[in-house]
């Protein structure tokens, strides 16, 4: 999926946030939505989660969600 969450590398190196628990600890979101965000790049979260993230840990949704494009077919590398 070329939409996907780079919140996990955001947290670890430039956040000084270890884990998906301290995630939770700090924003308040549920267990399940922190580990879902921290293990799974293709997950996207809804508004109601971004706009916690956001708010809790200063950031902007371009902060953590990015757009790789597809490889056209037939191109290598």
């Amino acid at each position: 999926m070329p939409v996907r969450n780079i919140l996990r590398s955001i947290c670890e190196e430039k956040l000084s946030i270890p884990n998906p628990y301290q995630l939770r600890k700090i924003t308040g979101l549920a267990q399940g939505t922190c580990l879902k965000i921290w293990g799974e790049p293709d997950y996207l979260p809804d508004r109601g989660v971004m706009e916690k993230l956001c708010e809790t840990l200063n950031l902007q949704p371009g902060d953590f969600i990015i757009y790789e494009p597809s490889k056209p077919k037939g191109e290598i590398n």
